[in-house]
């Protein structure tokens, strides 16, 4: 037997090597990688030419002037390789107006021949200004964003990167969404639109060029019109200085709105980021103001930012909102109405 157990070894000794590894099984494959991410962003706003206890209408997602907790963001995502997934939920004051149940986002994607197909909720593409504070100069938001641009869409969307930095995209979805208290905007919890929309994007970055065009057209829930908006902006950057022109167009019947935004950007050392913006916006039906027979409105925002570390900073903001007519109320019992306001904002913001 002992005989038997040498003979045996030393044939096993003998087979070359390569053979013996053919027969090992194969090592397993590295898990896929989760990367998770966060946001805390917080904020104190003032009035400067109005009572503390009004609120400006023209500013997204506005709280009471003070102390506020703007939003507390959470995020996983795992690249398509060949399959993946991104999760992002939001709590605080701007989750009500940009997450369904606290979800901004929630798909699942895949890699399909020359790209990749996001299925499920995302964050629309149109405008050039983010939900997240801190990816964008200015702490607030202007008034393209507020009056003019989509919310979220639940759909799916197929991104094809072309090379060369060049980028294209399509989607469709079931229309506009736009959460409000936790409720998706159709007629009712549930019930879809008999239409979709669909939307077709182009995106560029270069070393100092970049830009984007988006157009998108369908029907809302129990609308009679179609729903059109026509966006795009074009970035140039030289040396420190960031600049974006960027204009949007939308229609639906008699509700037509057109804005424009100029932005800049100027670093000061490592540490400050200097930033202003113009912005205009044209509502000739009074369906975005609801100004009677139509009006416009403007704003002239300026900020500077102090980078606290990798992944933190703090903001000082100064902005100030005219409208064509009396727009603003003074104070609660509005006696008092004026055509502009003056507001000024503290903000920190931290992530990681």
């Amino acid at each position: 037997m002992n005989t038997l157990r040498t003979l045996s070894l030393a044939a096993l000794l003998a087979v070359p090597p390569a053979v013996r590894a053919e027969e090992a099984p194969e090592p397993r494959e590295e898990a896929p990688k989760v990367v998770f991410s966060g946001l805390v962003d917080a904020y104190y706003t003032a009035n400067l030419t109005q009572s503390q206890e009004m609120v400006n209408p023209l500013r997204s997602y506005e709280g009471p002037t003070g102390f506020n907790l703007n939003w507390a963001k959470l995020a996983a995502t795992m690249d398509a390789d060949p399959v993946g997934f991104r999760i992002d939920l939001g709590f605080g004051p701007e989750s009500f107006d940009t997450t369904d149940t606290f979800v901004l986002q929630a798909y699942a994607s895949a890699k399909l021949g020359p790209g990749v197909l996001d299925f499920g909720l995302f964050t629309t593409s149109a405008g050039v200004e983010l939900f997240e504070s801190n990816l964008n100069w200015l702490y607030s938001r202007g008034l393209i964003y507020e009056f003019i641009a989509p919310t979220t869409h639940q759909g799916a969307r197929y991104t094809v990167d072309m090379g060369e930095g060049l980028t294209l995209q399509a989607s469709l979805t079931n229309g506009w969404e736009s959460p409000d208290a936790y409720e998706i905007d159709r007629p009712s919890r549930g019930e879809l639109s008999p239409y979709k929309t669909g939307s077709l994007s182009a995106f560029y970055a270069g070393d100092a060029l970049s830009g984007a065009v988006n157009a998108y057209f369908g029907k809302q829930p129990g609308a009679d019109d179609l729903r059109v908006l026509l966006d795009g902006n074009v970035g140039f950057t030289a040396g420190a200085l960031e600049t974006n022109l960027s204009a949007a167009y939308r229609v639906e019947g008699d509700d037509k709105r057109l804005g424009v935004n100029l932005s800049a950007r100027y670093a000061v050392g490592e540490l400050y980021r200097v930033a202003g913006r113009f912005e205009l916006l044209d509502d000739a039906t009074a369906a975005a103001l609801g100004i009677p027979d139509g009006g416009s409105a403007w704003n002239l925002t300026a900020g500077v930012t102090r980078l606290l570390g990798r992944s933190a900073e703090m903001r000082v903001e100064a902005r100030y909102d005219q409208v064509s007519e009396d727009y603003f109320f003074k104070t609660p019992s509005e006696a008092e109405i004026a055509d502009g306001a003056l507001t000024a904002t503290f903000a920190m913001l931290a992530w990681f």
